[in-house]
């Protein structure tokens, strides 16, 4: 059977609305419910009705979840309170807890809502019936001092009346005993030297009898009980009542107590001792410190990795196109990679904060805006005009209308290419104006280490020219001088292999040409590469030998 539930839903989408009470339903219950979405409404909404619990989105084109929980604060202090949006980030889940939300859901868990609403609605339940047996005792309390003062005033005028009064007492004692046995907390008094003089449900694995007549420099570790007992101290002193947590260890186990102390008065008002409510909140302190080390995690990861990064909201147009974005939060990295400062640009639209970036990058808002909307990330390089910078992007979507943006400032790389393209242009112009002949060869090896071959890298112009072979790039000698003297492998092995220049003059048989060569090796050891320059001097060889045989 399903358990009516009457449900305040803060929310301006109508579809996830109507998913949160799908939700609900196959949870077991049967939300009856009101859907607001601005301050006005939410208000009305409160004066109208009395609600079981308040479920608030946090980011609302006309108002949001923090908004939402400040009035339900001030209009419905009782009421649960539970964050349901599509994501939130760690830091603003701890933030939001501690401005009084008893829970929050992510949209793409919505599972476990009915289970969260189920404990929240049990703690609320807890909750009250705590502050009712708080009203309780303190009403039996009262009820008890006037019962004294009463009976004391009447003791001398109406002496027949002592029995009855007497069994009034008996009541309002038994009453008050009975709320307190039946509550889930420990309840106790202390005189003013802090000694127990009554205690129910003593912490486990401590009884009354172990309680009774200690005080807490017998009870509390020594590390707490300066503390407690000063505390207490004061609420004696000022007789204004406080609240605090304890850390206690039980069986070798650290357990946590929040505690309600209140001053104890006899029937003229002195304060003679003190009341206690302790309930353990060792899972809420869990809960916190877990949450503080994963805040802890991300912000460590958040500000010492080395890309920049920028959590934004974009900004769309009457037509829903984007047409601007503002930052949201930036780590130190984009400071440093891009020269602007977080407080000049957080919480700022980029068109303020990078004036001419529409004009610069006119590319760079529709791309972001097709990542928040969609939720297909993108990755690109751009030359960032508004600061003259190199930037390598990627995008993502952490949720709807939000993005974010990784980046590395890429303007040295950029440079350095472009120097060396120019550099490579140079190289390329000289390398193709020489006349001397000119090639990089790959030098080919046999498993011995011997040399057995060469393979044509590059040529130059002029290497056509001074050899007759015409596309040599990427062949090898032998295939087409089978018969290619030896030497002619050892010499530019050895150059290969030692990375000693050499010189010399030889014939190339089969091309039937004299050349005069220059070799040395290029590039790393292994990758056995040699540049060759040559000059074709066939007829100067030729001379010669006319000359020789003349003379």
């Amino acid at each position: 059977m399903s358990i009516p539930l009457r449900v305040l839903l803060v929310e301006d989408s109508l579809a996830d609305a109507e998913l949160t009470l799908a939700e609900l339903r196959r949870g077991g219950y049967q939300p009856l419910h009101e859907r607001v979405d601005t301050p006005v409404a939410m208000q009305a909404a409160l004066d109208k009705q009395t609600w079981d619990i308040i479920l608030s989105d946090y980011v609302m084109p006309c108002f949001s979840g923090p908004e939402a929980l400040k009035i339900a604060k001030e209009r419905a202090t009782h009421v649960p309170f539970i964050v349901v949006t599509g994501q939130i980030g760690e830091a603003t889940a701890i933030e939001t807890l501690t401005a009084g939300a008893h829970d929050y859901i992510m949209k793409g868990s919505m599972a476990r809502l009915a289970s969260a609403v189920q404990r929240v609605l049990q703690d609320a339940v807890l909750r009250r019936e705590r502050r009712e047996a708080i009203e309780a005792l303190h009403k039996a309390h009262e009820e008890l001092r006037l019962a004294h003062a009463e009976l004391e005033r009447r003791v001398e005028e109406r002496t027949t009346e002592l029995a009855s009064a007497n069994q009034e007492l008996q009541e309002s004692e038994e009453r008050w005993r009975l709320i307190v046995r039946n509550s889930p907390d420990t309840v106790f008094r202390q005189n003013r030297d802090l000694r127990y003089l009554w205690v129910a449900n003593p912490t486990p694995p401590l009884t009354e009898e172990q309680v009774m007549g200690k005080t807490d420099f017998d009870l509390v570790p020594a590390d707490e009980v300066e503390r407690v007992a000063e505390i207490k101290r004061g609420v004696l002193d000022t007789g204004a009542g406080t609240t605090f947590e304890v850390r206690v260890i039980i069986s070798g186990e650290v357990r946590w107590y929040d505690n309600i102390i209140e001053p104890w008065r006899d029937a003229e008002g002195a304060i003679v001792g003190l009341v206690g409510y302790s309930r353990e909140i060792t899972e809420r302190k869990r809960a916190e410190e877990a949450l503080r080390e994963s805040e802890e995690k991300y912000r460590s990861l958040f500000t010492n990795i080395p890309s920049g990064y920028a959590f934004c909201e974009i900004v769309l147009d009457d037509k829903g196109e984007p047409t601007d974005f503002v930052y949201l939060e930036v780590n130190d990295a984009f400071e440093r990679l891009t020269g602007l400062r977080r407080e000049d640009v957080v919480g700022k639209k980029v068109t303020d904060a990078i004036p001419g970036i529409k004009e610069g990058n006119p590319e760079i808002i529709p791309i972001y805006g097709k990542v928040a909307l969609t939720g297909k990330p993108a990755a690109f390089e751009v030359l960032f005009e508004p600061l003259g910078i190199w930037l390598t992007i990627s995008v993502y979507r952490p949720k709807q209308g939000f993005f974010v943006a990784v980046f590395d400032n890429t303007t040295k790389r950029k440079n350095a290419e472009e120097r060396l393209r120019e550099s490579e242009e140079k190289y390329r112009t000289l390398f193709n104006s020489i006349d001397e002949g000119f090639c990089i060869i790959e030098v080919l090896f046999d498993e011995h280490e011997d040399p057995v071959d060469y393979r044509f890298l590059e040529v130059n112009a002029a290497f056509e020219r001074q050899t007759g072979i015409e596309n040599a790039v990427g062949r090898r000698v032998r295939d087409f001088l089978p018969q290619h003297e030896e030497y002619w492998f050892e010499i530019y092995g050895k150059v290969a292999l030692t990375g000693e220049p050499v010189r010399f003059e030889n014939l190339a048989e089969q091309l039937h040409r004299y050349y005069d060569v220059y070799a040395f090796r290029i590039g790393e050891p292994a990758g056995r590469k040699v540049a060759v320059l040559f000059n074709d001097i066939t007829d100067r060889k030729r001379a010669e030998a006319e000359r020789e045989r003349l003379a």
